[in-house]
């Protein structure tokens, strides 16, 4: 299904979609006044539809960072917006570890392009490189102690990170597997004495 399509299907089930329109594979947005325009070279029928619940400029914020990272060439203007919205991201993701009210809808939906960069047919691209970079060094200065707020580990929302402060997890790990082993042993050599013991008597 195109875009056009597609969108005209889903927009009376969103109320943050009124002010969208999809027209020659564009997609608008009239926003008090203002009208901003995405030319699409992504297919909307393919993003989640999470994203569609935020505020309108937010939900063209993420689509155009989409689209960002699908580009070999970038200006100096998406640049300087890609910058924001990382820090924007990181922001909210600070908040959340500091268990400071924030919505969760947005900050998943924000996190969108940011964990795509890592997919394998965009991280080469100069957006994708960029977001890396701005994600390294905001982590570099956590680790430097130049923040009070707790460190962000970045994680696929899919997964959930080992927790780090656990030095002894390999040998807890270990002593666990040596347990088991022992109690199977144990039971085993319990079974063949009961087993003896009857047949001796």
């Amino acid at each position: 299904m195109d875009n056009e399509s597609f969108f005209n299907t889903i927009k009376s089930k969103y109320e943050s979609l009124q002010n969208f329109s999809v027209k020659e594979n564009k997609l608008y947005l009239n926003d008090n006044g203002s009208l901003y325009v995405i030319p699409l070279t992504i297919s909307l029928e393919r993003l989640n539809p999470i994203i569609f619940l935020l505020k309108p400029r937010d939900i063209h914020r993420v689509i155009y960072m989409i689209e960002l990272l699908n580009k070999q060439e970038i200006t100096e203007n998406d640049t300087v917006f890609i910058n924001q919205y990382v820090n924007k991201y990181l922001d909210l993701e600070k908040k959340k570890l500091a268990n400071m009210e924030v919505d969760e809808n947005e900050v998943f939906s924000l996190g969108i392009p940011i964990y795509l960069s890592d997919d394998p047919t965009l991280e080469n691209n100069v957006a994708s490189k960029q977001i890396r970079d701005i994600i390294n060094n905001h982590l570099k200065e956590d680790e430097g102690g130049r923040t009070n707020t707790p460190r962000l580990v970045l994680t696929h929302p899919n997964f959930h990170p080992v927790n780090e402060d656990d030095d002894d997890l390999l040998a807890n790990i270990e002593k666990a597997g040596f347990t088991t082993i022992a109690i199977i042993l144990i039971g085993i050599v319990a079974t063949c004495l009961y087993i003896a013991f009857f047949i001796l008597t």
